[in-house]
């Protein structure tokens, strides 16, 4: 029973920060329409806000080093180093849900988005105060990455076959698409 608990550790680890990477995925977009909407601020003061913000970004790096460093060692799914790091080398799509035409984008997606939430995270911790246009430009590539995110997380997370999980997800997106609307809305109407 013991060795059966070990041998599955680094699966379940990869699955752990994989899904704590994607909660945080999702505030860090929750909270960051929020800010330029100013919704955040009704609830939390700016300058902590853009503290929790800037923590939660530095956490989910953390999180998918993570669930990329366990992909390396878990032999139920083996990758290489080459694997994680160049998009289309491998590929991979769940046998349950692998009838979609975009099945073969499980493993790709997740790799583009690792490298543009780095960029993000680097330009914004490093351009900030320097260069608001690209901090700005960087920024919306957020919104690539979270449809990135959700191709990876619908093709190779096993744990969203469950209607539950599958439902918070949706709702989760579909609260993502509303304040994109809300941002969206607000960016017209700012030009006008």
């Amino acid at each position: 029973m013991t060795d059966s608990i070990i041998s599955q550790l680094p699966w379940l680890i990869a699955r752990v920060s994989g899904l704590v990477a994607l909660g945080l995925m999702l505030l860090l977009g929750i909270g960051g329409i929020g800010h330029i909407t100013g919704l955040t601020y009704k609830f939390i003061e700016p300058v902590k806000a853009w503290i929790i913000h800037k923590w939660l970004g530095i956490m989910l790096a953390v999180m998918v080093c993570i669930h990329i460093a366990i992909l390396l060692i878990d032999s139920y799914l083996p990758f290489s180093l080459v694997d994680i790091l160049v998009p289309f080398h491998k590929i991979y799509a769940n046998v349950a849900i692998s009838g979609s035409m975009f099945a073969f984008l499980a493993i790709p997606s997740a790799i583009i988005a690792v490298y543009l939430t780095a960029w993000i995270l680097i330009s914004s911790l490093t351009q900030l105060k320097r260069n608001k246009v690209i901090w700005s430009v960087s920024h919306k590539l957020s919104y690539a990455v979270i449809v990135l995110v959700l191709l990876h997380v619908l093709y190779a997370g096993t744990e969203f076959k469950n209607s539950i999980v599958q439902m918070v997800l949706a709702g989760c997106a579909a609260l993502l698409t509303v304040l994109f609307v809300a941002r969206l809305f607000r960016s017209a109407t700012l030009k006008a």
